[in-house]
């Protein structure tokens, strides 16, 4: 039965992360969270020692996110255990665990992330059985590691597993007893509250500057927005962009007629280029190489293919970007951005472009 559930738990998980949009990042900063879970307790120590087996748990909780890494919680944990007594009956229990929590985001810039948490609070057990006769209260810590998915803007998703422990040292039968306790856990939890840190930070830049200008409500001034259309309340980096959103950077890089090497003139112009993926380490780039409309296309295509190869491994190679940062691809003349029957549309459509993804 406890396989069956755990197994469960975590299928419900992955169905429901699957389900969701994955697309956008989801940040809760500031935000107030109401959620509910159900999981398994596992006893440990003297729990397990006295005959208690695990049983289903639940709890509940209000959460609030200081910032997209920090959050603290107030739980509150039932978990009931029953163990066979020595007149063949069964011997029911209770451990409620009330407790405030500070748990930390690993990944505050992306969907899925590992989380971890320390609480303390009050312990509190109840020997059901006796018709609540026993009833012993102390101190009571919690731990947890797990992972989280923003699912939507309100609503996240977390497999987590909780460790309970507490010392009770003054029972009614005068020995001290230890419970202790593995719960696996799904939750979810419902957000609301504060606007997203996108448009208050938007806000603000506007009023300090309305003359930079924030025409998508970003946050990030025009001038240093390298995405400025980003639709209206999605989340962005340091660069204006969300999640997955791509630009380019054209690479103002020449090459002799039916030549694919790239000339030392152009190593300021690279080398911006890398001091800029060295300073936005979580970018990626596929380095595209462009040709205009002259010449037998597939000609056309694996020239431009060579040459982005070349601005690729000179990137690497010499300047020392992270090969794994970068990609490298030849369009030929399939993508123009000028007019191919003039001279100067044709030079135009002769370009090498980094296009970079957040």
């Amino acid at each position: 039965m406890k396989n069956i559930i755990v197994k469960s738990i975590i299928a419900a998980f992955t169905l429901v992360s699957l389900g969701a949009n994955a697309a956008d990042f989801n940040d809760y900063a500031g935000k107030w969270g109401l959620g509910a879970g159900v999981g398994y307790g596992l006893p440990l120590g003297d729990t397990d020692s006295n005959g208690f087996e695990e049983e289903v748990n639940g709890a509940v909780w209000l959460r609030y996110n200081i910032n997209s890494s920090w959050a603290i919680d107030l739980d509150y944990d039932r978990i009931e255990f029953d163990a066979d007594n020595a007149t063949g009956g069964v011997s029911q229990a209770r451990f409620d665990h009330t407790n405030v929590m500070g748990t930390y985001r690993f990944m505050p810039n992306s969907s899925w992330t590992p989380v971890l948490g320390l609480g303390v609070g009050i312990a509190e057990t109840r020997d059901t059985t006796n018709g609540l006769k026993n009833k012993v209260e102390d101190l009571g810590l919690k731990g947890r590691v797990g992972i989280h998915y923003a699912a939507t803007k309100a609503l996240s998703v977390s497999l987590n597993a909780d460790y309970h422990w507490a010392d009770l040292d003054e029972t009614t039968s005068g020995d001290d007893f230890t419970v202790e306790t593995i719960n696996p856990q799904l939750g979810v939890t419902y957000y609301f509250g504060a606007a997203p840190v996108a448009a208050a930070a938007a806000a603000v830049a506007v009023a300090a500057d309305p003359a930079r200008g924030d025409a998508d409500a970003d946050g990030v001034y025009d001038d240093e927005d390298r995405c400025p259309g980003t639709p209206a309340g999605k989340s962005v980096n340091s660069l204006g962009c969300a999640k997955a959103e791509k630009f380019d950077i054209t690479l103002d890089v020449k090459f002799p007629t039916n030549s694919a090497n790239v000339g030392n003139a152009y190593a300021a112009e690279l080398s911006a280029f890398a001091a800029f993926m060295s300073a936005n380490k979580k970018v990626t780039a596929e380095i595209q190489g462009h040709t205009d409309s002259r010449g037998s296309k597939a000609y056309n295509v694996s020239l431009s293919s060579k040459r982005a190869k070349a601005v690729r491994n000179y990137l690497v190679n010499k300047l020392g970007v992270d090969a794994s940062r970068l990609t490298s691809n030849g369009y030929g003349p399939d993508q123009p951005i000028s007019d191919n029957s003039t001279s100067a549309g044709r030079a135009q459509n002769r370009r090498v472009v980094a296009n970079v993804a957040n």
